[in-house]
């Protein structure tokens, strides 16, 4: 499935990241990705893709994003 990340949280966000993965991470879980160790903060399914897209895209994806651990 399409995955898109957004990194939150950092002075220089990076550009989001795409990844089409079988296995979707979940919240609290632990993830190397932009070159660090993140957790996922928030996980946003769209099993109709992207109704508000310009284009008629309508490929089911999921939105995550990571960031630094939230206190508890």
């Amino acid at each position: 499935m399409k995955v898109q990340f957004s990194l939150v949280g950092q002075l220089d966000r990076p550009a989001d990241l795409y990844f089409d993965m079988d296995a979707i991470p979940q919240v609290n879980d632990a993830i190397d990705i932009y070159g660090g160790n993140f957790f996922v903060r928030t996980v946003v399914w769209y099993p109709q893709g992207d109704q508000e897209a310009a284009s008629d895209d309508n490929t089911p994806f999921v939105y995550i994003v990571v960031g630094d651990r939230r206190p508890m």
